[in-house]
């Protein structure tokens, strides 16, 4: 019998490859990932185990489609791969689990995004979230805890990769920049994000971006260098940038958990979000106060406000022994 991963984003592969890698030395693993973005070249370069490729992201009235299709394609690949447990992020896993009569967990943190969260959290045997979250039920696990530091805990910054775009550190401000490809990403800042990037570019700094596939900063060919990924090392990118702004609320999380100063523009009220927000980790400026809070974030020197990784669980374990855990139950 199998453990099946299903990665259905960049941030889910990131979240589960240590797992994958501790889990593999003792159990059969799968892994199944999602055609969205960059995430298929990135997990050619950074996964060690094989892979399959199943079903695409798809917009508008074509959603239900893609939901029914990647459902059935992974009852499909559940059923051949002779699956007892199947591990993921979202409601696909959930459902397909439920169809298969197979056991699913999953790992959330994602309140606000009710159309994910609930049948998430309905058609899961065990759902994994952060205390932070404050939610309990039937079927809840709670962590203390980020899901950012399954892979930040270990991780130690190079300045090898700053030569490979002409940067200094602390010389230049990150952007990540995502495509409004999920409902839950429609309200991003795209017009305020541009006003930044070209406003930082006038202050004189170099300006690296990571553009999400579909998407673009209007306006702005001339004023950043566009990072080329897969990235020998995004997360060192990210430490060593004076500033980091991102529309995405995954690198607002991980540039602020790294100490970053950091400027949200994802148009979402995230509970996850609030503490860093309290500790001045992460600023979600209204657009009158956007130029200023760039200019106070740039003008601060030698200062990161990084949080202590010890106060929080080891999030690369609590996935590992969950996983174990339900294993054993299931007397596997």
């Amino acid at each position: 019998m199998s453990i099946v991963f299903d990665l259905l984003h960049v941030a889910h592969l990131n979240f589960f490859k240590a797992a994958i890698e501790h889990l593999s030395r003792r159990h059969t693993v799968r892994v199944v990932i999602r055609d969205r973005g960059n995430l298929v070249k990135i997990a050619r370069a950074e996964l060690s185990l094989p892979f399959t490729v199943s079903g695409q992201h798809r917009q508008g009235a074509y959603k239900i489609l893609g939901l029914a299709e990647r459902v059935l394609s992974l009852v499909d690949f559940c059923k051949r791969s002779r699956a007892a447990l199947l591990v993921s992020c979202g409601f696909y896993s959930a459902i397909a689990a439920r169809i298969c009569g197979i056991h699913s967990v999953n790992f959330y943190d994602d309140l606000e995004y009710k159309l994910n969260f609930w049948p998430s959290y309905l058609f899961s045997h065990c759902f994994v979230l952060p205390k932070l979250l404050d939610v309990s039920g039937r079927n809840i696990v709670q962590y203390d805890g980020y899901k950012e530091l399954a892979y930040l805990r270990e991780f130690r910054p190079s300045t090898e990769v700053l030569g490979e775009y002409g940067l200094d550190a602390e010389g230049y401000v990150f952007v990540r920049h995502i495509a409004p490809i999920s409902l839950n990403y429609v309200r991003r800042r795209a017009a305020e994000m541009e006003r930044a990037v070209q406003y930082a570019s006038r202050l004189g700094m170099p300006i690296l971006a990571s553009i999400e596939p579909g998407t673009t900063l209007v306006g702005c060919d001339q004023t950043y260098r566009k990072l080329v990924e897969p990235c020998s090392d995004f997360h060192s990118l990210v430490y060593y940038s004076k500033l980091a702004i991102s529309t995405g609320d995954t690198v607002a999380r991980e540039a602020s958990l790294l100490g970053v100063p950091t400027i949200y523009l994802g148009g979402r009220n995230m509970k996850i979000n609030q503490d860093l927000i309290r500790a001045g980790a992460m600023v979600i400026p209204r657009p009158d106060t956007l130029l200023q809070e760039i200019g106070h974030c740039l003008a601060r020197t030698g200062e990161r406000i990084a949080p202590e990784y010890s106060q929080w669980d080891d999030t690369t374990e609590v996935i590992v022994n969950t996983v174990e855990s339900y294993l054993s139950s299931l007397g596997q």
